[in-house]
């Protein structure tokens, strides 16, 4: 191999070897911006649970008859549904008794329940079934 073919040869690893870095400094980028976006859209959940778990917390605080209940039920007009789960669990851990929390959303409710060890969350919704309206 003589230096001319030697440096034929290594002139398309170079630029490959280029191009490769270019690429990885655009997929930097692209990863830095998306690492941006997740961390704002975290933010901004944690503000939305924050919200709703200070409302949550007023009503307990305000209604003795709901704070007295074994069975916590809380509702909130237009809560993200993808927190309700996490304040039903926060409940939970702050009163130390079962908790559902239903959000309505467009005049449709949705909700996510937490229980205790020793209660059977579905066994009592199940039970109470005959008490719970189903519109469509």
């Amino acid at each position: 191999m003589t230096k001319h073919t030697s440096s034929q040869r290594a002139a398309p690893l170079n630029e490959v070897t280029k191009r490769c870095l270019r690429w990885c400094d655009a997929a930097e980028d692209v990863v830095r911006e998306i690492a941006a976006e997740l961390d704002r859209l975290n933010r901004e959940r944690r503000d939305v649970e924050a919200a709703a778990l200070t409302a949550i917390e007023a009503r307990l605080a305000s209604d003795a008859e709901i704070a007295a209940d074994r069975l916590l039920v809380v509702d909130g007009e237009g809560w993200h549904r993808g927190v309700i789960g996490i304040l039903a669990s926060r409940v939970v851990e702050r009163t130390g008794r079962p908790a559902l929390v239903l959000t309505s959303v467009d005049g449709e409710a949705h909700g996510s329940g937490r229980s205790i060890a020793g209660y059977h969350l579905l066994d009592a919704i199940t039970s109470a079934d005959r008490h719970i309206a189903e519109t469509s």
